[in-house]
């Protein structure tokens, strides 16, 4: 999905990579959707991939591999 000849993924991590309230942003994918690294890297932004029918589970992934006192979930 584009919006103004970009991917939405774009659009999402630029905004909010704006934030002054927001320390770090990482995007959790599925295993198969490959394709949105172009956008991660560019914007070198973490990325945690999973089971894409266990959104929860990719959520554990970023929870125990940087400790954040709290998620922002931006769909």
């Amino acid at each position: 999905l584009t919006l103004s000849g970009k991917e939405i993924l774009f659009w999402v991590i630029k905004r909010t990579l704006m934030s002054k309230l927001i320390d770090k942003v990482v995007v959790s994918i599925p295993n198969k959707d490959k394709s949105l690294l172009d956008i991660t890297n560019r914007f070198k932004v973490d990325v945690i991939f999973g089971e894409e029918t266990n959104v929860l589970s990719r959520y554990e992934q970023v929870f125990k591999k940087y400790n954040f006192d709290n998620i922002l979930r931006i769909c």
